[in-house]
């Protein structure tokens, strides 16, 4: 994320705007309703956000990452576990933009054969944490 966009979203959230529930993956504004989400293309959860005179679009990711303090100067939001509606803050890690190509196209290699699936699934100590995370405070 650059800059511009990163110092408006840390704006928001710590002048109480907007808030996120981390475990949740959701985002409330001031009144503690839900912000509208539309998918965009890739289908990646977004809000628009009307900040000092300007509106601009944000990912869901995104600003769960900021909220739970990750610093994404510079970086993408990855989902760990490759489900764009999976926006709860133990799912999201930085990394730059190749490093996110290169982990997607690693998943996606294995999506034609479910039992590569499940064995990649398995075999990760890191999703397997990420489930027994979300799942123990939901």
């Amino acid at each position: 994320m650059n800059s511009g966009r990163l110092a408006i979203l840390k704006d928001m959230l710590g002048n109480g705007r907007i808030t996120a529930d981390l475990n949740t993956g959701k985002v409330y504004n001031s009144k503690g309703k839900e912000l509208g989400i539309k998918p965009n293309k890739r289908g990646y959860c977004r809000t628009g956000l009307y900040c000092k005179g300007h509106s601009s679009n944000y990912g869901i990711h995104e600003i769960i990452a900021v909220a739970g303090g990750m610093d994404i100067l510079g970086l993408t939001v990855n989902h760990i576990d490759e489900i764009k509606s999976h926006n709860w803050f133990t799912n999201l890690e930085p990394m730059t933009l190749s490093d996110n190509i290169q982990y997607s196209k690693g998943v996606m290699k294995n999506r034609g054969n479910p039992y590569s699936i499940f064995s990649h699934i398995v075999d990760s100590p890191k999703l397997i944490k990420i489930w027994q995370e979300h799942h123990k405070t939901s």
